[in-house]
C-alpha cells in the first residue's frame, strides 16, 4: 500500500480536532479525546500526545509520546526511550499492508491504549489482556497469526513461511506429523504473500539470533 500522506494527516486532523500538524517536524500533537466503550464500560478522557508520522509510514511506522503524567509507569507498556507500546511493529506493519489508513491505525491501537491506561487505573488489570515483551510478545504474535500454541511451533511456523516455498506434500513445520496440505495449508499460503513475508523476515532473523546465542 502506499498512502496518501497529506490527505491521510488531513483525515486524522478532521476526527481529532484537538490535534495540530507540524508540517516540518512530520508530527501530530495536541490533545487526544477518548470516548470509548468496551466490556460494558464507557470512558471518557482525553491525554496529551505527539505522534511522528514517516512519509511512509506503512513501512516505518509512526510513534508516539504521551505527557508522562498520562501513562502511569506501573502500567509498564512504554518503552525506555518514552515511546508508547501499542503493539508488536509486525503486527502494525501487517494491519497498513491490509491497506489501512493513519486514521484506521488510530482506531485500531491508539484509541484502545488509551482506553487501557484508563481502564488498568480503576482497575489494575487490561481489558484486552496483555501480551509479554520482547521476543516472547513477538512469538505470541505468530502463535495467534498461525494457529498454534507453542513459543517453538510459531518459531517453526514463521522459519518456514519466511525461508522456503510452499509444498503441501511436506511434514507440517507445526509438528503435527501431518503433511502441510492436511493441516495448516490455508495459514501458510495466506501468510506467505509478499506484503507478510517482507514483513516476517526481521523477526525470523532476530529470533533466530536469539536462539542460536541461548543453545
Amino acid at each position: 500500500m502506499k498512502n496518501n500522506y497529506l490527505g491521510d494527516i488531513q483525515l486524522v486532523l478532521s476526527n481529532f480536532t484537538k490535534l495540530s500538524w507540524d508540517n516540518y517536524n512530520k508530527r501530530l500533537h495536541g490533545t487526544i479525546e477518548i470516548n470509548h466503550i468496551y466490556l460494558d464500560e464507557h470512558i471518557i478522557s482525553s491525554f496529551e500526545i505527539e505522534i511522528t508520522v514517516p512519509i511512509n509510514y506503512e513501512e516505518v511506522l509512526p510513534r508516539v509520546i504521551c505527557n508522562a503524567k498520562g501513562v502511569p509507569l506501573r502500567f509498564n507498556h512504554v518503552y525506555k526511550n518514552g515511546v508508547l507500546c501499542l503493539a508488536t511493529d509486525a503486527d502494525q506493519l501487517c494491519f497498513f499492508a491490509d491497506g489501512n489508513n493513519l486514521f484506521d491505525w488510530m482506531q485500531e491501537y491508539v484509541i484502545p491504549y488509551f482506553f487501557a491506561v484508563e481502564y488498568y487505573k480503576k482497575y489494575s488489570t487490561y481489558p484486552f489482556g496483555e501480551r509479554q515483551h520482547g521476543n516472547k510478545g513477538i512469538l505470541s504474535f505468530y502463535m495467534e497469526k498461525f494457529s498454534v500454541n507453542t513459543y517453538d511451533k510459531a518459531f517453526n511456523m514463521l522459519k518456514y513461511i519466511v525461508m522456503n516455498s510452499y509444498r503441501g506434500h511436506i511434514s507440517c513445520p507445526c509438528g503435527s506429523g501431518k503433511r502441510i496440505r492436511q493441516c495448516h495449508k490455508n495459514t501458510i499460503i495466506y501468510w506467505q504473500q509478499e506484503k507478510y513475508r517482507k514483513i516476517f523476515i526481521e523477526d525470523y532473523y532476530n529470533l533466530s539470533k536469539e536462539r542460536k546465542a541461548n543453545e
